[in-house]
């Protein structure tokens, strides 16, 4: 007995049947109300009101680097320097 297969319009009446189903599912569930999270400004910040802050800095780091073990480098070491310079204002 040969084997049937399907033809091209009934794989296509499948997949739109399956998609019709997913929508169906999916809207069923009822809508959802989302809602975002509101942040006050200033929340995080604990800056007086109208100050300026200047902010100077220099960091030294040194030591070994973790490699993924697959790679051909070995025993790889980094110095870094780093200078920062930050201003803040604590307007309103």
């Amino acid at each position: 007995m040969p084997i049937k297969y399907p033809d091209i319009c009934e794989k296509k009446l499948f997949f739109k049947a399956l998609i019709m189903l997913f929508v169906l599912i999916t809207s069923a569930a009822g809508p959802q109300v989302v809602g975002g999270q509101e942040l006050e400004p200033r929340t995080y910040a604990n800056i007086p009101v109208d100050m300026n802050f200047l902010a100077v800095g220099y960091v030294h780091s040194s030591g070994n680097v973790l490699l993924d073990p697959s790679l051909p480098i070995e025993d790889l070491n980094a110095k870094t320097d780093s200078a920062f310079l930050r201003y803040a204002w604590g307007g309103d």
